[in-house]
């Protein structure tokens, strides 16, 4: 017999925001508004939203109706679920489940020049310590 070792109540973790993101990623990259991947899944837009944020837990039969609907097999989704992200993969899964961040990323890939790559990233960073100075951030 199976014993629960500090059965805590169901709540959201750290994997369910990873698994989030990755949904919201995938989304995006096939063009899909959270209205449509909710109609196909039985849930408003607002509770895919929960699901992509990581606030609310998706059960089993919905992650793989959503792994069905996204063309991806739920190993895809949960690989590394459970293992701490690295330093790098945090920042590139924060970047790509942002809306903005997602259209910045897939923008930037489709300039060739490396020069101009180049002069892009140094902006932006100019204008990040720009911006975290008028806002007293250090």
């Amino acid at each position: 017999m199976v014993t629960a070792v500090n059965h805590r109540p169901r709540q959201t973790t750290d994997h369910d925001v990873r698994v989030g993101r990755r949904i919201r990623v995938l989304r995006q990259e096939k063009g899909m508004s959270q209205t449509e991947l909710g109609s196909y899944c039985g849930v408003t837009f607002q509770q895919v939203q929960k699901y992509e944020e990581g606030r609310n837990r998706i059960s089993g039969g919905r992650l793989l109706t959503i792994c069905k609907v996204l063309g991806v097999d739920v190993s895809y989704l949960l690989d590394g679920a459970d293992r701490p992200a690295r330093p790098a993969q945090t920042v590139i899964e924060n970047l790509l489940s942002e809306h903005w961040g997602y259209k910045l990323a897939s923008a930037f890939l489709q300039i060739e020049e490396a020069k101009v790559k180049s002069d892009i990233v140094v902006f932006v960073e100019q204008l990040a310590r720009v911006l975290k100075r008028k806002h007293g951030v250090k």
